[in-house]
């Protein structure tokens, strides 16, 4: 179990027979495994090992074994049984980030990243990932084509879906204190966007994510967990001034519907999201202001939809391929074409939350592009608590 607030990720544990909140006993950004009478996690790339019952942690912290892999939801690449055996594989390589020409044909050999959430600016010329930092997360921006990088979010915590203002001047992100922004050149303080009466109304762990800003700067849509549904899309319009206003609830359901986007222009008539309605998550189209007419985009399965600069075009991601389709729009409706693969059967480094890709103002795509991780050898340990006295 792991908390969503900054002062709250690690691993919990329920005692038994008893009542009341559980119990943080570790600080990690993975999940824990119960082995041979004691807790293993991950720190670092590092295999941790402690006595764990039902009296809770004792005894010392020790190493088992080095190099355990993990994806970037945090869960390890380990398993283990009640009696001591333990299998395990590696980190996978860093993904690569690739320019593709408008034909899908790769540009370059790409920059190596470890890094999630990309966000290309309006004008096509920064770019804002989230990046890992041991248990937390921090918002960086660079400019396209350089390495080189700043740190937007300096404080403790954890920040991540980075989310541009239609102007540039801006960058909206989920933090552990809630939904916030900041000036996108890094200066003046954090500016938090909803109130905590609202997040304590309709959520139980602040998971408030931002998702797209409309292109004339009057709303910011965003999911909510919340209570008695589940990731509900909000709402947050500001005045002329940029001074948010009470949130409204946009597309409710018994089902998921996030990751949202605004079709393009300062007038939108659509937006795209996604949404597991029909069991598998698929992409969906809804009329905007009002979600009164509703279109089912992908058949497939579908993922993080992105429109095209000029809105005649949606691109998802199925398992770690973009795919692509166009809109024949109409006065109240729209219809897609067939989709078809958009980079030539790239595979992306799709492993963890937020769109592996974004599309440029002029129609280029960046790709977090995964990078062969060779045979994947897994390790067996037949006894591991004897390795190195882990299980003293």
């Amino acid at each position: 179990m792991r908390g969503t607030s900054d002062d709250s990720v690690g691993v919990y544990w329920s005692p038994p027979n008893k009542s009341g909140e559980p119990v943080r006993v570790i600080t990690s950004d993975t999940n824990a495994l119960f082995s041979a009478g004691h807790l293993l996690w991950r720190s670092g790339t590092t295999l941790l090992s402690r006595p764990f019952n039902a009296g809770g942690l004792s005894g010392e912290e020790r190493p088992v074994v080095d190099s355990v892999g993990s994806n970037k939801s945090g869960r390890i690449f380990a398993s283990a049984s009640a009696s001591g055996v333990l299998a395990y594989a590696g980190p996978t390589p860093a993904a690569q980030l690739i320019w593709f020409d408008r034909s899908g044909k790769a540009e370059g050999p790409g920059e190596e990243v470890d890094a999630t959430d990309m966000r290309l600016s309006p004008d096509g010329r920064r770019v804002a990932t989230t990046r890992a930092n041991g248990v937390f997360r921090d918002i960086w921006i660079a400019e396209t084509g350089r390495p080189a990088a700043s740190r937007l979010t300096t404080a403790q915590g954890r920040h991540s879906f980075p989310v541009w203002s239609p102007d540039g001047k801006w960058v909206a992100y989920s933090s552990g204190r809630g939904l916030v922004r900041r000036e996108a050149a890094g200066g003046g303080a954090e500016q938090r966007l909803l109130s905590p009466a609202f997040e304590q109304s309709v959520s139980s762990d602040s998971a408030l994510w931002p998702h797209d800003w409309s292109g004339d700067g009057r709303f910011l849509i965003f999911h909510a967990l919340a209570k008695g549904t589940r990731r509900d899309l909000w709402l947050l319009e500001f005045t002329a001034e940029g001074t948010p206003l009470p949130p409204r609830l946009f597309a409710s359901s018994p089902f998921d519907e996030h990751f949202a986007r605004f079709a393009p222009g300062t007038n939108p008539k659509w937006v795209a999201y996604m949404s597991d309605e029909t069991g598998r998550s698929e992409v969906y189209v809804r009329s905007f202001p009002e979600p009164n007419v509703k279109r089912q985009i992908s058949t497939g399965g579908g993922a993080y939809p992105v429109w095209n600069r000029d809105g005649t075009a949606i691109y998802y991601v199925i398992g770690n391929k973009v795919m692509s389709v166009t809109l024949r729009m109409g006065t109240d409706s729209l219809e897609p074409s067939a989709a078809r693969e958009a980079l030539g059967g790239v595979a992306l480094d799709s492993d963890g939350l937020g769109a592996p890709f974004a599309v440029s103002p002029d129609g280029r795509i960046l790709a977090r592009v995964a990078r062969d991780p060779g045979p994947g050898a897994i390790e067996v340990v037949i006894n591991w608590p004897g390795l190195r006295g882990a299980g003293q």
